[in-house]
Protein backbone atom coordinates (compact mmCIF):
# COMPACT_ATOMS: atom_id res chain seq x y z
CA UNK A 1 0.00 0.00 0.00
CA UNK A 2 1.33 3.29 -0.64
CA UNK A 3 0.29 6.53 0.92
CA UNK A 4 1.27 10.16 0.16
CA UNK A 5 2.20 11.34 3.86
CA UNK A 6 3.58 14.62 2.88
CA UNK A 7 5.08 16.68 -0.27
CA UNK A 8 8.42 14.78 0.53
CA UNK A 9 7.76 11.40 1.83
CA UNK A 10 6.61 8.26 0.49
CA UNK A 11 5.29 5.49 2.95
CA UNK A 12 5.18 2.05 1.50
CA UNK A 13 3.69 -0.33 4.46
CA UNK A 14 2.10 -3.51 5.49
CA UNK A 15 0.14 -2.98 8.67
CA UNK A 16 -0.22 -6.15 10.87
CA UNK A 17 -3.60 -6.97 13.34
CA UNK A 18 -2.89 -8.39 16.64
CA UNK A 19 -5.29 -10.22 19.30
CA UNK A 20 -7.05 -6.98 21.06
CA UNK A 21 -7.86 -9.21 24.16
CA UNK A 22 -4.02 -9.17 24.79
CA UNK A 23 -1.69 -6.86 26.78
CA UNK A 24 1.52 -5.39 25.78
CA UNK A 25 3.72 -3.39 28.16
CA UNK A 26 6.53 -1.81 27.19
CA UNK A 27 10.45 -1.09 28.42
CA UNK A 28 8.91 2.69 29.73
CA UNK A 29 6.28 0.81 31.88
CA UNK A 30 3.11 1.79 29.54
CA UNK A 31 0.17 -0.47 29.01
CA UNK A 32 -1.42 -0.84 25.35
CA UNK A 33 -4.57 -3.06 25.38
CA UNK A 34 -4.74 -3.70 21.62
CA UNK A 35 -1.15 -4.05 20.26
CA UNK A 36 -3.13 -3.88 17.00
CA UNK A 37 -2.69 -0.12 17.69
CA UNK A 38 1.59 -0.60 17.40
CA UNK A 39 3.16 0.25 13.64
CA UNK A 40 4.10 -3.29 12.52
CA UNK A 41 6.41 -3.58 9.71
CA UNK A 42 7.86 -6.82 8.32
CA UNK A 43 11.42 -7.26 7.26
CA UNK A 44 11.56 -5.86 3.97
CA UNK A 45 9.10 -3.53 4.28
CA UNK A 46 10.41 0.19 2.70
CA UNK A 47 10.19 3.28 3.94
CA UNK A 48 11.03 6.11 0.89
CA UNK A 49 12.30 9.44 1.99
CA UNK A 50 11.76 11.05 -1.46
CA UNK A 51 14.00 14.64 -2.27
CA UNK A 52 14.54 17.00 -5.20
CA UNK A 53 18.39 18.00 -5.78
CA UNK A 54 18.70 20.27 -8.80
CA UNK A 55 16.04 18.17 -10.21
CA UNK A 56 17.50 14.68 -9.08
CA UNK A 57 15.41 11.99 -7.23
CA UNK A 58 17.28 11.01 -3.83
CA UNK A 59 15.99 8.52 -1.87
CA UNK A 60 16.46 7.33 1.48
CA UNK A 61 16.54 3.20 2.31
CA UNK A 62 15.00 2.11 5.70
CA UNK A 63 13.93 -1.30 6.85
CA UNK A 64 12.07 -2.34 9.95
CA UNK A 65 11.82 -6.05 11.58
CA UNK A 66 10.08 -7.38 14.42
CA UNK A 67 11.52 -10.54 16.29
CA UNK A 68 10.02 -11.94 19.48
CA UNK A 69 11.02 -14.59 21.95
CA UNK A 70 8.89 -17.00 23.93
CA UNK A 71 9.74 -20.10 26.14
CA UNK A 72 6.75 -22.64 25.24
CA UNK A 73 7.27 -24.64 28.31
CA UNK A 74 7.00 -27.71 25.60
CA UNK A 75 3.06 -26.95 26.16
CA UNK A 76 1.30 -27.45 22.77
CA UNK A 77 -1.90 -30.09 22.46
CA UNK A 78 -3.94 -27.97 25.28
CA UNK A 79 -4.73 -24.17 23.65
CA UNK A 80 -3.05 -24.73 20.77
CA UNK A 81 -5.32 -22.20 18.98
CA UNK A 82 -4.16 -19.64 20.97
CA UNK A 83 -0.76 -19.95 20.94
CA UNK A 84 -0.50 -20.10 17.34
CA UNK A 85 -2.65 -16.64 17.82
CA UNK A 86 0.01 -15.17 19.71
CA UNK A 87 2.91 -16.00 17.47
CA UNK A 88 0.72 -14.94 14.50
CA UNK A 89 -0.76 -12.21 15.93
CA UNK A 90 2.25 -10.04 16.77
CA UNK A 91 3.53 -9.98 13.19
CA UNK A 92 7.22 -10.98 13.86
CA UNK A 93 8.80 -11.54 10.89
CA UNK A 94 11.79 -13.94 13.48
CA UNK A 95 10.76 -15.46 16.83
CA UNK A 96 13.90 -16.69 18.89
CA UNK A 97 11.57 -19.47 20.58
CA UNK A 98 12.71 -22.28 23.73
CA UNK A 99 11.41 -25.59 25.39
CA UNK A 100 9.70 -26.41 21.56
CA UNK A 101 7.64 -29.09 21.93
CA UNK A 102 8.15 -31.44 18.55
CA UNK A 103 4.16 -31.44 18.62
CA UNK A 104 4.31 -28.19 17.43
CA UNK A 105 5.07 -29.31 13.62
CA UNK A 106 2.69 -28.92 11.33
CA UNK A 107 2.60 -31.28 8.19
CA UNK A 108 4.79 -29.58 6.36
CA UNK A 109 7.43 -29.13 9.19
CA UNK A 110 6.02 -25.41 9.79
CA UNK A 111 4.96 -23.60 12.99
CA UNK A 112 2.42 -21.61 12.93
CA UNK A 113 3.09 -20.80 9.56
CA UNK A 114 6.59 -19.90 10.26
CA UNK A 115 9.81 -21.82 8.49
CA UNK A 116 11.52 -23.62 11.44
CA UNK A 117 14.93 -25.06 12.56
CA UNK A 118 15.13 -26.55 15.89
CA UNK A 119 17.58 -27.20 17.73
CA UNK A 120 19.37 -31.23 17.24
CA UNK A 121 19.11 -31.98 20.73
CA UNK A 122 16.50 -32.59 23.05
CA UNK A 123 15.64 -31.47 26.66
CA UNK A 124 13.69 -34.81 27.79
CA UNK A 125 11.82 -33.25 30.66
CA UNK A 126 9.77 -35.83 32.22
CA UNK A 127 9.33 -37.64 28.97
CA UNK A 128 8.18 -34.11 26.62
CA UNK A 129 11.54 -34.49 24.78
CA UNK A 130 11.14 -30.79 23.61
CA UNK A 131 13.40 -28.68 21.74
CA UNK A 132 16.15 -26.71 23.46
CA UNK A 133 15.50 -23.81 21.14
CA UNK A 134 14.23 -23.53 17.61
CA UNK A 135 13.81 -20.19 15.16
CA UNK A 136 11.26 -19.27 13.29
CA UNK A 137 11.26 -17.19 10.28
CA UNK A 138 8.36 -15.64 7.36
CA UNK A 139 11.28 -15.58 5.15
CA UNK A 140 13.35 -18.87 3.90
CA UNK A 141 15.93 -19.96 5.97
CA UNK A 142 19.77 -21.72 6.06
CA UNK A 143 19.68 -23.72 9.35
CA UNK A 144 23.36 -23.46 10.97
CA UNK A 145 24.55 -26.46 13.14
CA UNK A 146 23.71 -25.75 16.43
CA UNK A 147 26.40 -23.52 18.14
CA UNK A 148 25.66 -25.31 21.65
CA UNK A 149 23.30 -28.10 22.51
CA UNK A 150 20.91 -25.92 23.94
CA UNK A 151 21.07 -23.58 20.82
CA UNK A 152 20.12 -23.37 17.34
CA UNK A 153 20.99 -20.82 14.75
CA UNK A 154 20.37 -20.07 11.44
CA UNK A 155 21.08 -17.21 8.56
CA UNK A 156 18.17 -15.06 7.23
CA UNK A 157 19.16 -12.54 4.39
CA UNK A 158 22.33 -12.38 6.10
CA UNK A 159 21.34 -12.05 9.69
CA UNK A 160 22.65 -14.79 11.98
CA UNK A 161 19.74 -15.69 14.48
CA UNK A 162 20.59 -17.59 17.35
CA UNK A 163 18.40 -18.92 20.29
CA UNK A 164 19.58 -20.28 23.48
CA UNK A 165 18.69 -21.63 26.59
CA UNK A 166 21.56 -20.71 29.85
CA UNK A 167 22.03 -22.53 32.82
CA UNK A 168 19.29 -22.10 35.75
CA UNK A 169 20.18 -22.15 39.08
CA UNK A 170 19.29 -25.69 40.63
CA UNK A 171 20.01 -27.28 37.22
CA UNK A 172 22.40 -29.36 38.72
CA UNK A 173 24.54 -32.34 36.76
CA UNK A 174 21.38 -31.52 34.12
CA UNK A 175 23.12 -32.29 30.75
CA UNK A 176 24.39 -30.59 28.75
CA UNK A 177 25.88 -28.14 31.11
CA UNK A 178 29.49 -28.33 32.47
CA UNK A 179 31.11 -27.19 35.95
CA UNK A 180 29.92 -27.56 39.46
CA UNK A 181 28.75 -24.08 40.66
CA UNK A 182 26.33 -22.42 38.07
CA UNK A 183 28.48 -19.89 37.41
CA UNK A 184 30.84 -22.12 36.12
CA UNK A 185 28.03 -24.02 33.86
CA UNK A 186 27.45 -20.50 32.67
CA UNK A 187 30.61 -19.45 32.04
CA UNK A 188 31.32 -23.07 29.85
CA UNK A 189 28.11 -22.35 27.52
CA UNK A 190 29.11 -19.00 26.89
CA UNK A 191 32.24 -19.84 25.91
CA UNK A 192 31.36 -22.37 23.36
CA UNK A 193 28.97 -20.08 22.13
CA UNK A 194 31.28 -16.68 21.71
CA UNK A 195 33.68 -19.49 19.70
CA UNK A 196 30.53 -20.26 17.27
CA UNK A 197 28.48 -16.91 17.18
CA UNK A 198 29.89 -14.44 14.54
CA UNK A 199 31.19 -11.06 15.63
CA UNK A 200 28.68 -9.17 13.37
CA UNK A 201 25.35 -9.15 12.16
CA UNK A 202 24.24 -11.34 14.96
CA UNK A 203 20.91 -11.49 16.77
CA UNK A 204 20.91 -13.79 19.94
CA UNK A 205 18.42 -14.18 22.32
CA UNK A 206 15.83 -17.00 24.11
CA UNK A 207 15.78 -17.77 27.81
CA UNK A 208 18.92 -16.30 29.44
CA UNK A 209 17.26 -17.65 33.03
CA UNK A 210 19.15 -14.05 33.37
CA UNK A 211 18.18 -10.43 34.55
CA UNK A 212 20.61 -8.10 33.27
CA UNK A 213 20.19 -6.01 36.51
CA UNK A 214 18.56 -5.77 39.85
CA UNK A 215 17.57 -8.75 41.75
CA UNK A 216 18.44 -12.68 40.68
CA UNK A 217 15.93 -15.46 40.91
CA UNK A 218 16.82 -18.03 38.07
CA UNK A 219 20.15 -17.23 38.07
CA UNK A 220 22.89 -15.91 39.62
CA UNK A 221 25.01 -12.69 39.74
CA UNK A 222 28.42 -14.01 39.03
CA UNK A 223 26.07 -15.85 36.11
CA UNK A 224 25.25 -12.51 35.25
CA UNK A 225 28.42 -11.36 35.22
CA UNK A 226 29.64 -13.80 32.63
CA UNK A 227 26.74 -12.87 29.71
CA UNK A 228 27.07 -9.19 30.10
CA UNK A 229 30.95 -9.79 29.08
CA UNK A 230 29.63 -12.02 26.49
CA UNK A 231 27.02 -9.21 25.30
CA UNK A 232 29.81 -6.85 24.88
CA UNK A 233 32.36 -8.72 23.00
CA UNK A 234 29.51 -9.88 20.52
CA UNK A 235 29.03 -6.20 20.11
CA UNK A 236 25.31 -6.11 20.57
CA UNK A 237 22.68 -4.20 22.77
CA UNK A 238 19.52 -6.06 24.62
CA UNK A 239 16.26 -3.77 24.52
CA UNK A 240 14.66 -6.16 26.72
CA UNK A 241 17.21 -5.56 29.14
CA UNK A 242 14.81 -3.69 31.60
CA UNK A 243 10.53 -4.77 30.90
CA UNK A 244 9.30 -6.97 33.61
CA UNK A 245 9.54 -10.54 34.90
CA UNK A 246 5.86 -12.27 35.02
CA UNK A 247 6.68 -12.48 38.81
CA UNK A 248 6.06 -9.27 40.60
CA UNK A 249 9.51 -7.40 41.26
CA UNK A 250 11.64 -9.66 38.71
CA UNK A 251 13.14 -8.23 35.46
CA UNK A 252 13.32 -10.59 32.44
CA UNK A 253 15.15 -13.46 31.99
CA UNK A 254 14.05 -14.14 28.36
CA UNK A 255 15.92 -11.63 25.83
CA UNK A 256 16.65 -10.36 22.83
CA UNK A 257 19.85 -8.84 21.77
CA UNK A 258 20.62 -6.88 18.46
CA UNK A 259 24.04 -5.27 16.56
CA UNK A 260 24.96 -1.75 18.78
CA UNK A 261 24.66 -0.31 15.41
CA UNK A 262 20.76 -1.03 15.18
CA UNK A 263 18.14 1.39 15.63
CA UNK A 264 14.95 0.10 18.15
CA UNK A 265 12.53 1.59 16.46
CA UNK A 266 9.49 0.83 19.14
CA UNK A 267 10.46 0.05 22.79
CA UNK A 268 10.74 -3.22 23.75
CA UNK A 269 7.20 -5.17 24.88
CA UNK A 270 6.44 -7.50 27.25
CA UNK A 271 2.95 -9.97 26.02
CA UNK A 272 1.06 -11.55 28.73
CA UNK A 273 0.62 -15.11 27.84
CA UNK A 274 -2.72 -15.49 28.87
CA UNK A 275 -5.81 -16.51 27.44
CA UNK A 276 -8.93 -15.70 29.31
CA UNK A 277 -7.07 -16.65 32.50
CA UNK A 278 -5.25 -19.38 32.45
CA UNK A 279 -1.51 -19.65 31.38
CA UNK A 280 -0.22 -20.40 27.57
CA UNK A 281 3.18 -21.07 29.20
CA UNK A 282 5.17 -20.30 32.53
CA UNK A 283 6.77 -17.32 30.62
CA UNK A 284 5.59 -14.15 29.17
CA UNK A 285 6.60 -13.22 25.22
CA UNK A 286 9.02 -9.76 24.10
CA UNK A 287 9.01 -8.75 21.37
CA UNK A 288 11.38 -5.36 19.73
CA UNK A 289 11.07 -3.06 16.94
CA UNK A 290 14.25 -2.81 14.94
CA UNK A 291 15.81 -1.06 11.90
CA UNK A 292 18.62 -2.97 10.71
CA UNK A 293 21.34 -1.32 9.31
CA UNK A 294 22.34 -2.67 5.77
CA UNK A 295 22.94 -1.83 2.57
CA UNK A 296 20.17 -1.12 0.09
CA UNK A 297 19.50 -3.86 -2.93
CA UNK A 298 21.49 -3.23 -6.01
CA UNK A 299 20.12 -0.57 -8.26
CA UNK A 300 18.48 1.36 -6.22
CA UNK A 301 20.41 5.38 -6.06
CA UNK A 302 20.75 6.71 -2.93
Amino acid sequence: YGSLLNSHTLRLSRWGEADASSEARTAGGGWYRSPASIPIQRCGIVFLSVATRSGQLAITWETYMRIGTWNLEARWNTLQAERIALLQGYDCDVWLLTEVSPKALDKEKMIAGFHCHLSTAVMNDEGKKQHWAGVLSREAMQPLDDPHQASAAVEVNGVTFCSSILPWKGCGDYWPWKGKKHAEKTEAAIDVLLNELPKSNLVWGGDWNHALHGKESAGSKAGRKHLLVAIDELGLKVPTEHLPHRKEGLLSIDHIAIPKNWTVTTPALQIVAEHNGKRLSDHDAYIVEVEPTQSPPAGVAT
